[in-house]
């Protein structure tokens, strides 16, 4: 008796452990994303405005995202990432936080983006990061990073507006529109000019 129990547990546990491995397999995968799943996922449940009142209009710490980095292309920031654009702006989001806060060239505050999950240097993908304008508050556009490399922005009414590979941002037509670098890499692109 205990030898048939064995063996159907047995035999029911071998037919039974191909499809638990696939489904292991198919959660620890990469999933594949495309821009219309990533238009799909990034346009659910936005709020269309937010209070922008608890922003500070300015950068606190310009000096230091800014000029000194302008001294010093290598410096890193402790428990933030600056992030650099190809027009001049910047982005700032803190260890913990879920707001990601966009400056101009000159330290003032243009937009903010809320983010479904707090920064950390290990941050978990997919995440999503709706953009308000400040400080207005109005919905301008949302991205969906489907992983560090990657990420797609979409504006209000689903159009692509950008999608990053890498460092570079390319629009609808696959020309590259925009680029980028932060604190974390080595040097930025265009210090000392180039």
């Amino acid at each position: 008796m205990l030898k048939k129990f064995l063996l159907t547990a047995l035999t029911l546990g071998l037919i039974s452990t191909p499809s638990v491995f696939a489904e292991e397999q198919a959660l620890k995968g990469n999933v594949s994303w495309d821009e219309p799943k990533a238009r799909h996922e990034a346009l659910k449940n936005i709020e269309r405005q937010i209070d922008t009142q608890y922003f500070k209009s300015k950068d606190e710490q310009y000096f230091e995202h800014v000029k000194s980095r302008e001294q010093n292309p290598n410096l890193k920031f402790e428990n933030a990432q600056v992030t650099y654009f190809s027009g001049g702006e910047y982005s700032v989001v803190h260890e913990g936080e879920k707001n990601v806060q966009y400056y101009t060239q000159e330290g003032r505050l243009f937009k903010v983006s809320v983010c479904d999950v707090p920064f950390s240097d290990n941050w978990n993908y997919p995440r999503r990061c709706i953009e308000y304008g400040y400080p207005h508050g109005k919905f301008l556009s949302v991205s969906m990073d489907v992983s560090p490399e990657e990420s797609y922005v979409f504006a209000p009414d689903g159009t692509l507006l950008y999608h990053w590979k890498d460092e570079q941002g390319f629009d609808a037509k696959d020309n590259t529109v925009w680029e980028r670098w932060n604190d974390r890499e080595t040097t930025s692109p265009h210090a000392n000019g180039n």
